[in-house]
């Protein structure tokens, strides 16, 4: 930002979003066997529960005085 200050070409920034997901899962299980010679029986069961959450955040980057922030930079060479 410094070294760009006096640049006649500046750039605002815009907003900078960060989106992620957090996700809480539970498992549950239950097997059970049970022997009757000469037979088996067996049995068995789960349950899942979750949860998702997203979350999502917004920063507007803003310079010493809290204006938008610009930024400038130079080139060797045109862009083609």
């Amino acid at each position: 930002m410094e070294t760009g200050q006096d640049e006649p070409l500046k750039f605002r920034t815009g907003p900078v979003e960060l989106e992620f997901t957090v996700e809480v899962k539970k498992d549950i299980g239950v097997k059970t066997k049970i022997f009757v010679l000469p037979w088996t029986v067996e049995a068995q069961g789960a349950a899942t529960a979750g949860r998702s959450h997203r979350v999502k955040l917004t920063l507007q980057p803003v310079d010493g005085d809290g204006d938008d922030l610009k930024i400038s930079a130079d080139s060797p060479q045109r862009p083609t």
